[in-house]
Order: structure tokens, then C-alpha cells, then sequence
């Protein structure tokens, strides 16, 4: 009687299982950390080739779920604070990169193509505007026309601005890369943020350069806001924040105030009446002269608040 075949799923996940146990492992084995079990190696087939064995031989046998699941749990708790999703990336990075390479993980080898190319950007197009200055540039209408984009403002506040977003994304990734706690299911986020420091960044940097050519001056240079906006979109965000509040506040304090205003004359108005029925009755019950003080103190009293 055959034996009936594990769904693909099963498969995939008891080969993911295995897979990060044996990262686990050989990363706790190289850093020298504590708890490894013999039993627990014997289990994930970490044994030397037997004498004779061919290349190709199988893999062995791995343990029933509950077991590996028990070995994961163990691993994971063993190689703390890291992820065993970072040490699986390590690894197929090393494996990739070999004994001579260097090992970097794929989101973080991407944002540094980006932080490059916009550093080269960054330094190439002042190198123009600086050859222009100094008529360096010849003839040319290709570097003739290079010059001239470089000489753009919103260009050079965007590459700046990119700049800057990459270099905040590299900063905090790193972070997470040295104790190999890198999710890769944020790495969407690193790009919306990378995204939104470019916009924050070469925003803030165009307000800025139109006061600079108003005559207004400034203690940080456009290029240079740009660079801080992209950096720390965060800052930026916070900056909006505070205006709103600030806008929000005046525009409901001078409703209130107008409103208050509005109150006031109506309740001046109101004692006015009164005082003008009280003449006009002449002489009154003492009870109702004082109900009717009573009512213009308290009118007053509120007009004047």
C-alpha cells in the first residue's frame, strides 16, 4: 500500500523549518552561544559524512513536526534578539557571496545602489555648475545642455533631497542588520518613507530658495534643507503638524471670539430693554424691583465676563 504524498504546503514549511534551524544552529555554533544539544544537532542531521558516502547521497530523515517545531522554538529563543527570517537571509547571502565576499542583505545592497547613484549625481552636477562658472564646459551642446540642467534648482534640491531619504533608510536598516533582527515585510515602508523624504525634502527646499530670491535670508541653504528634509521626514511631518494646530487654533479662536463678542451686545441690548420697561412701569412691588435688579446685575455681570 502506498503512502500517501504530504500537500506542497507541509513540504514548503517543514523545509522552511529545517532550513532555519540549521541557520539558527550553525550562527549559535559561531558566535559561541550556549544551549546547543547534542541531541538536538543528531536530530537536524548535523553529522559528518559517513566514510564512503557519495555527493548526492539523500538528505536524512527529519523528525516528526512536534519535534521540530520543539528544536525551533528552542533555537529561537537561544539566538535572541535575532530573527530566524535575518539568519536565513545571512546565510543564502554568505553561501551567495562565498568565502571572499561580502555578505549583504538584498533590501540593503538595493538602498545602497541608491545612495550611490545619487551621491555621484550630487557631486557630478556641481562639478558642472562649477565648470560652467570657470568656462570649462566647451563647445559641446551635450555638456552644454548637462550644464544647464545641472544649474536647475529643483534638480539639484531633488537629488539632494533622494540623497539624504536614502542615506536616513541605510542608517536605520543598519540598525537591524547588526543584531539580525531585519524584517524584510518592511521593506515597502523603507520606500514609502524613502519616497516621502524626497517629496518632504525638495518641498521644503523650494520654499525656502523662492524667500532666498525674495531677498530674505536664511541660515541653512536650500540644497542643504533639502538634504535635512530627506533625512528626517519625520521633522518634516511634525513642522505640517504644528502649522495646522497653529492654523486650526486662530481660525477657531477668532470664530469663539466672534461669537463672545456677538453674546455680549445681545445681552446689553436685553438690560437696555429691561431698563426701559422699568421707567415706563414707574413704581413697582418691592419683590419685583428686586427680581428685576437681580436679573440686570446678572445681565452685566455676564456682558462683562
Amino acid at each position: 500500500m502506498s503512502t500517501p504524498k504530504k500537500p506542497k504546503e507541509h513540504a514548503d514549511l517543514s523545509s522552511q523549518i529545517r532550513e532555519e534551524c540549521l541557520a539558527m544552529a550553525r550562527y549559535a555554533l559561531s558566535t559561541g552561544m550556549e544551549g546547543l544539544e547534542p541531541q538536538m544537532m543528531a536530530d537536524l542531521g548535523i553529522a559528518p559524512p559517513a566514510h564512503g558516502a557519495e555527493e548526492g547521497a539523500p538528505t536524512p530523515r527529519l523528525p516528526d513536526p512536534k519535534r521540530m517545531a520543539e528544536i525551533h522554538n528552542t533555537l529561537a529563543k537561544i539566538v535572541q534578539p535575532a530573527r530566524p527570517g535575518t539568519i536565513v537571509l545571512v546565510s543564502r547571502a554568505t553561501s551567495k557571496a562565498g568565502t571572499k565576499g561580502v555578505v549583504i542583505l538584498p533590501f540593503v545592497l538595493r538602498m545602497l545602489e541608491v545612495a550611490v547613484l545619487f551621491t555621484i549625481l550630487f557631486v557630478g552636477f556641481r562639478l558642472l555648475v562649477f565648470m560652467a562658472d570657470k568656462e570649462m564646459v566647451g563647445g559641446n551642446l551635450y555638456t552644454q545642455r548637462l550644464a544647464g540642467m545641472a544649474s536647475c534648482d529643483v534638480i539639484n534640491y531633488l537629488i539632494a533631497a533622494a540623497l539624504g531619504a536614502s542615506l536616513a533608510a541605510l542608517f536605520e536598516a543598519n540598525t537591524y542588520t547588526e543584531n539580525l533582527t531585519f524584517d524584510p515585510k518592511y521593506e515597502s515602508s523603507y520606500w514609502i518613507r524613502f519616497v516621502v523624504g524626497i517629496i518632504s525634502g525638495l518641498v521644503f527646499a523650494t520654499l525656502l530658495g523662492e524667500e532666498s530670491s525674495a531677498g530674505q535670508e536664511s541660515l541653512f541653504s536650500p540644497d542643504l534643507v533639502a538634504l535635512l528634509g530627506g533625512f528626517s521626514s519625520k521633522a518634516v511631518y511634525a513642522i505640517l503638524n504644528r502649522l495646522v494646530a497653529t492654523l486650526e487654533t486662530m481660525v477657531v479662536g477668532n470664530a469663539q471670539a466672534r461669537q463672545e463678542a456677538q453674546a455680549g451686545k445681545e445681552k446689553i441690548r436685553l438690560a437696555q430693554g429691561l431698563m426701559e420697561l422699568r421707567k415706563q412701569m414707574g413704581e413697582m412691588p418691592p419683590e419685583a424691583m428686586d427680581k428685576m435688579d437681580k436679573m440686570l446685575g446678572g445681565l452685566f455681570s455676564g456682558a462683562g465676563q
